[in-house]
C-alpha cells in the first residue's frame, strides 16, 4: 500500500473536490515557501534562533538530496502526475522540508500548542504530494518522519550551544561563508535544486558580515511583526519572482535576497521603529 499506484489513484478520486486547496498546500513545502519563511525568521526572531532554523533546514535539504541519490526510488507513473516533476521520489523533499521547518519553528517558539498547526501543515503538504501523483504514501511518510526528527534534533543541539557575543558570531559567520561558497559551486554543478537555498544562506552570511549597524531586537508586538513583514515584502516579492522567471540568474537574486535581509534591512528596521514612537509623542 505504501508504494502502490492504487493508493495514489484512490486518494485522487476521493480528494478531487479539494483539488485547488491541495495544489496550493503542496507549495507550503516547496523551495519558494521555505526560502521565504527562512528569510522572515531573520526579520522577526533573535539572531541565534534564526540562524539555528536556517542551518537545520539547510542540513535537512542536503540530507534529502543525498538520500534520494542513494535510494534512487522512482516516482509514480507520469500518467498519475497532476504537475510536472522529475528526479527520485524517496524521501519526499516537500514533506521533509516542511517537517523540518515547521517543527523547528514550533520548538524554537517555546509554545507547545504551536506543534498542532505545524503538524497540520506537514500532514497537508504530505497528503497533497500524494494527491498530485508525484509521490507514493511511503515517500511522504519517510520524508515527514526524517524532517520532524531533524527539526527536533537540530534545534535541540543548537539550543545547547552556549550564547555567543557579537565577535564570536562574526568569527563563526566568517568561517561559514567560504564553506557555503564551496557547497554552492558543488550544487551548481550537481544539485541544481539546492542552489537557491544555499545561495540565500550565503547572502545572509555576507549581509551579516557587512551589516550597517546592530541587529534589531526580536519583534514582540503585532505592529512590529506586521510592519517588518510589510517592509520586507517590498524586496522579497520582486526577488522571489525574479528567481522563478529567470532561473539562470537565480543565484544572483537569491544571494541578493539573503544579503538585504541581514545587511541593510536591520538598519532600516531600527530607524523605522525608533522614529515611530517619537513621532507618536510629538
Amino acid at each position: 500500500m505504501l508504494f502502490d499506484d492504487s493508493a495514489v489513484v484512490a486518494l485522487q478520486d476521493v480528494l478531487a473536490p479539494f483539488d485547488p486547496i491541495l495544489r496550493s498546500a503542496s507549495e507550503l513545502g516547496g523551495s519558494v515557501a521555505m526560502v521565504s519563511l527562512v528569510v522572515v525568521t531573520f526579520w522577526l526572531c533573535d539572531r541565534k534562533t534564526a540562524i539555528g532554523i536556517a542551518l537545520v533546514l539547510l542540513l535537512s535539504s542536503l540530507l534529502n538530496y543525498g538520500l534520494k541519490q542513494v535510494l534512487a526510488m522512482p516516482r509514480p507513473p507520469e500518467a498519475l502526475h497532476k504537475v510536472s516533476e522529475s528526479g527520485y521520489a524517496m524521501p519526499s523533499g516537500h514533506a521533509q522540508a516542511s517537517g523540518t521547518f515547521y517543527t523547528a519553528t514550533s520548538r524554537q517558539s517555546g509554545y507547545k500548542w504551536a506543534y498542532l498547526p505545524a503538524g497540520a501543515v506537514v500532514f497537508l503538504v504530505s497528503l497533497s504530494r500524494v494527491y498530485i501523483g508525484v509521490h507514493y504514501l511511503g515517500d511522504v511518510v519517510v520524508g515527514a518522519a526524517i524532517g520532524i526528527s531533524v527539526g527536533l534534533a537540530g534545534t535541540y543541539a543548537w539550543s545547547r550551544l552556549p550564547d555567543m557575543d557579537e565577535r564570536s558570531f562574526r568569527r563563526g559567520t566568517l568561517l561559514l561563508t567560504p564553506v557555503l561558497t564551496a557547497v554552492l559551486f558543488v550544487c551548481y554543478a550537481f544539485a541544481w535544486q539546492l542552489v537557491v537555498i544555499v545561495s540565500v544562506m550565503l547572502g545572509l552570511c555576507v549581509g551579516y558580515l557587512l551589516q550597517l549597524g546592530p541587529s534589531p531586537a526580536p519583534a514582540r508586538t503585532l505592529g512590529q511583526i506586521s510592519g517588518r513583514v510589510l517592509v520586507g515584502c517590498l524586496f522579497l516579492v520582486p526577488l522571489m519572482t525574479a528567481i522563478l522567471i529567470l532561473p539562470n540568474l537565480s543565484v544572483v537574486f537569491a544571494i541578493a535576497l539573503g544579503f538585504i535581509s541581514t545587511g541593510p534591512f536591520p538598519w532600516l528596521i531600527i530607524r523605522t521603529e525608533a522614529r515611530g514612537p517619537r513621532e507618536g509623542r510629538e
